[in-house]
């Protein structure tokens, strides 16, 4: 029994060595978030001649966003590094000329620097001849043209204190129509009617759209900023609008907004 006591005092301190972290440690999971991309522009449905197209969109992940993917009719058309992967949102215009007339379904997804991919957005368009004018109305959003006053004075600036979307009208109601990241600077154009939301224009990517002031900082005078009212949503399809609780005399109906009273039958109607 002596001569077995050293085996046994060789166990217990490798147990003990064991117990202590001396052996392999059990790797941790993770849980690898999976992330989002938008095609910003161009927009369902637009035409373009025959020539270089520009297709922009956003990537928004936590964990980073190492690179984006662009591919047209299933083929993929380039592949574009995150040169700040450590972003959270990533914005990027990709150039692309089509071989041939056609119709093309545009993909784009990104990957996060974990290696996950996002599910892929898309948008079809026309490529037609290079005589044709492309036409840029979209057929599915609601779109106003603003009208802009030329003055020699600077437009009055927007600087982003946070990631934040740019959307298509002055309410989170509306679909984003970009994704600004923190520290990018935009022109503002025009001011809402209740003051929450500035229309801008950002030079980068040409893109005009609606952001709320509390995402960042306006520097500049904005006392001789235009108010601008906005585009109005549209009701959805298959959806009664709210009843109006209105009173409107004989005669008379509530307008579609429930705001005041109007006349059946052309006549004349007092609120």
């Amino acid at each position: 029994m002596i001569k077995h006591f050293p085996l046994q005092i060789g166990l217990i301190v490798a147990l003990l060595l064991s117990a202590c972290g001396g052996g392999t440690p059990i790797p941790e999971s993770g849980i690898e978030s999976v992330p989002n991309a938008w095609i910003d522009s161009p927009l369902e449905g637009t035409t373009f001649p025959l020539g270089e197209i520009e297709i922009i969109s956003h990537t928004q992940d936590l964990s980073g966003i190492a690179r984006v993917e662009l591919s047209a009719n299933g083929q993929v058309i380039r592949t574009d590094e995150n040169p700040a992967s450590s972003l959270t949102l990533f914005v990027i215009g990709q150039k692309w000329i089509p071989s041939e007339p056609g119709n093309y379904l545009v993909q784009v997804r990104g990957q996060t620097t974990g290696g996950a991919w996002s599910d892929y957005a898309h948008v079809n368009i026309i490529v037609v001849g290079a005589t044709a004018v492309p036409s840029l109305t979209p057929t599915l959003v609601p779109t106003f043209t603003p009208t802009f006053t030329p003055t020699p004075v600077r437009p009055p600036t927007f600087t982003f204190i946070k990631n934040a979307f740019c959307r298509t009208g002055p309410s989170v109601e509306f679909p984003d129509r970009t994704g600004m990241a923190a520290g990018e600077v935009v022109d503002i154009l025009n001011i809402s009617e209740d003051g929450f939301w500035y229309f801008v224009y950002w030079k980068k990517f040409d893109v005009s759209c609606w952001v709320a002031s509390g995402a960042g900082e306006a520097d500049g005078e904005l006392s001789g900023v235009a108010v601008l009212a906005g585009p109005t949503l549209p009701v959805p399809s298959g959806i009664a609008p709210p009843a109006c609780l209105l009173a409107c005399p004989a005669g008379c109906e509530p307008n579609p907004a429930c705001s005041a009273c109007q006349a059946i039958s052309g006549g004349s109607c007092k609120p």
